[in-house]
């Protein structure tokens, strides 16, 4: 299912009882895999939190929308990695044994890295 759908948003709040950062994350499905992705959503919490630490991600909207076909075209037009944001991702995916896992979570941290450096300009 991971090649049809992908992350879109990581949203961060405070719970105003506990005052302890809550995050949000987003991700865009068809129609018809945003409702069995919801059918599985404590799994893939459980494999997401399992991967970056229990409790990083706590909640996970599946929001249902036409994916556009080739993500890594887009992020080409944009600007590369520098060599230490590249190391970085390397570094904190050291541990991922699997592959298919490791590239999407690859691919996720760069979008995010671009995407953040194109806001700031």
């Amino acid at each position: 299912m991971a090649d049809k759908a992908q992350p879109i948003k990581l949203r961060y709040r405070k719970d105003p009882k506990t005052k302890k950062a809550l995050a949000t994350l987003e991700i865009a499905s068809s129609n018809a895999l945003t409702t069995t992705l919801s059918y599985r959503k404590g799994l893939i919490l459980e494999r997401i939190n399992q991967i970056f630490g229990e409790g990083w991600i706590t909640d996970i909207k599946f929001t249902a929308t036409e994916l556009e076909p080739k993500t890594k075209s887009r992020i080409q037009k944009m600007q590369s990695l520098s060599g230490t944001d590249e190391k970085y991702i390397e570094d904190t995916l050291a541990q991922i044994e699997d592959p298919d896992i490791k590239a999407r979570l690859e691919s996720f941290g760069k979008y995010m890295l671009l995407t953040q450096k194109d806001k700031t300009r």
